[in-house]
């Protein structure tokens, strides 16, 4: 009951959902309990004497098997779920039908279900963004038709990465970035000698790498991502975001719809608080996502 209780905060944080807890739990709590802790009391008692060691080794043998009990469950087959990115008005609503269920002792509380329902039944009405790029610019990724990500490098910002595929669901980079003069296999994203041009819903967006590029997609895209500096004045495109957007703005979700383009940022988030971080003046480093 705990874990089901718990399971939308988890989903709503982690975007993971554990099937096996309650087995990991029958041997880290009776552990935990009974081995653990007193031997963890034992060593503040003998800490003044410096003989802390003779408890704390012990305990450290507890805590390995702990460790190893998580370790060897969570290597089960489908020991978790990857789920996509829960909406907070979604956790409030399953939080409260919760509620609403532990609360009330009349027949009433079961209406409490139908807000457990709602919530959880936004997730399947998610949709992820089209394309995400990081606030340095060194790390972006694009949605392909079944829905995976493809992200342009595997070693660079890592956590991000995670973080990113985690939000939709996806367990890793399955699909690889198309090299230069490759396409994807769904043909939405190809790429040339200075940047990839990337198609959905009518929509050409232009992943500009190097200024010669500009020359070009400066024209002809409905939207223009580059990680150089646009410095020239660009007519067909709906939205220009360059290297100075990502570096005010930070990362960057877009979304592809039929007769708009969508952009949601980090500090638009965020806001114009006094806790918020911006941008020095005096930053003037450039990286480049397409090789460096």
């Amino acid at each position: 009951m705990a874990g089901l209780a718990t399971a939308p905060f988890a989903i709503y944080h982690f975007n993971r959902f554990a099937l096996y807890g309650l087995a990991a739990n029958l041997i880290a709590v009776p552990i935990t309990a009974l081995w653990i802790m007193p031997w963890a009391v034992m060593s503040f008692l003998l800490m003044p004497f410096g003989l802390e060691a003779l408890a704390l080794t012990p305990m450290m043998w507890g805590v390995q098997v702990v460790i190893d009990a998580a370790q060897t469950v969570s290597h089960w087959p489908g020991a978790a779920i990857a789920l996509p990115a829960m909406s907070t008005g979604a956790l409030l609503m399953t939080a409260f039908g919760l509620l609403w269920m532990c609360l009330w002792q009349f027949r009433w509380r079961l209406f409490g279900s139908l807000g457990i329902a709602a919530g959880l039944a936004t997730l399947l009405f998610y949709r992820a963004p089209d394309i995400l790029i990081d606030g340095e610019g060194k790390l972006m990724a694009v949605r392909l038709v079944n829905g995976q990500y493809t992200v342009t490098s595997l070693r660079q910002k890592k956590y991000t990465r995670q973080v990113w595929l985690r939000r939709i669901g996806q367990s890793g980079a399955t699909v690889r970035w198309p090299k230069q003069g490759e396409k994807s296999d769904d043909l939405r994203l190809s790429c040339g000698g200075y940047g990839c041009l990337y198609r959905a819903r009518q929509h050409v967006v232009a992943l500009v790498g190097h200024p010669g590029a500009l020359i070009e997609d400066c024209f002809a895209p409905t939207v223009v991502i580059s990680t150089v500096p646009v410095r020239q004045a660009c007519a067909a495109p709906q939205r220009v975001i360059d290297r100075f957007d990502l570096w005010r703005e930070g990362a960057h979700a877009i979304w592809l719809d039929e007769n708009r383009v969508r952009v949601e940022t980090v500090n638009g988030w965020r806001g114009f608080r006094p806790w918020v971080m911006r941008p020095d003046r005096h930053w003037t480093r450039e990286r480049n996502w397409f090789g460096s």
